[in-house]
């Protein structure tokens, strides 16, 4: 998926212009500024959402608008609905996650996700519980591209969110979904991997393929991040920790040697200390 270039502030305005605009609309009027309206919200990248929330917060909505955003076509209606889940009050955006439950539709994984560490309760509780029942479908890729706002999710500090993210990576990690994670890991932007090596990190010591696909990534922190990870035990993944320990990177091959407290073999020698 891919998030249409740059979503400035005065884009924002213009979509929480829209959206109040929408709400005093009717007929045809309504009718056209749903389709565009719809269009602008599914192009905010998920590291937009905060400044969203921003200018959408204080617009007035009552529950018959939550209702007149739910009959419209599933696809426009859940960027209605993902929009009102950024109101201040907490009963909208508790009803506006209730309303997003009757779809069955990718885009709703983000607006749950959205919601996760919500400080009012009521709006936490209707966010994971739809997340559970996300979980058991088949829209792994939504969640893979909005890594961003599951590793919001991990930082949160208003309420513990580990047994909602353990069952995430247990669903990330089963059979049917592990062949697709790895081919993100193979595939995906430096972002993407590095937020997925580090999700799945418990990998690394039981996963021969995670662990080869770690040491082998173009991108130097994610080396050096196994480098640090990988297990100590003698024989476990060896050839894997004598390749980082000669990489061609000086500190990916220092946090190898580090990380194993190995005698220094003459490459890695030539590597990690200053001529």
């Amino acid at each position: 998926m891919e998030y249409g270039g740059e979503v400035d502030s005065v884009q924002h305005s213009e979509i929480a212009a829209d959206f109040a605009a929408w709400l005093k609309s009717r007929g045809k009027r309504r009718q056209a500024l749903t389709a565009s309206l719809a269009g602008r919200v599914r192009q905010v990248r998920p590291q937009d959402w905060k400044a969203l929330f921003s200018e959408l917060r204080s617009i007035e909505l009552q529950s018959r608008d939550l209702d007149a955003m739910s009959a419209l076509p599933a696809a426009e209606a859940v960027e209605l609905l993902g929009a009102a889940t950024l109101n201040r009050s907490g009963y909208v955006r508790e009803a506006a996650l209730h309303k997003l439950a009757e779809f069955s539709h990718p885009r709703v994984i983000v607006y749950v996700l959205l919601r996760l560490g919500d400080w009012v309760e009521e709006v936490r509780t209707a966010a994971n519980t739809l997340l559970r029942r996300l979980l058991l479908r088949e829209d792994i890729e939504m969640f893979l591209e909005n890594h961003v706002l599951i590793e919001a999710a991990t930082r949160s500090r208003r309420v513990s969110l580990d047994g909602m993210l353990d069952a995430l990576r247990e669903r990330l990690l089963t059979p049917a979904t592990r062949p697709l994670v790895l081919a993100h890991l193979r595939e995906s932007v430096t972002a993407e991997r590095w937020f997925l090596f580090r999700f799945l990190g418990s990998e690394l010591a039981r996963s021969r393929d995670f662990a080869e696909l770690a040491v082998h990534d173009s991108a130097p922190s994610v080396r050096a991040w196994a480098a640090k990870r990988l297990p100590t035990t003698p024989g476990v993944h060896a050839d894997l920790v004598a390749q980082l320990l000669n990489d061609p990177i000086p500190w990916v091959a220092r946090a190898a040697l580090q990380r194993q407290a190995l005698p220094l073999s003459e490459a890695a020698r030539a590597l990690v200390e200053p001529l």
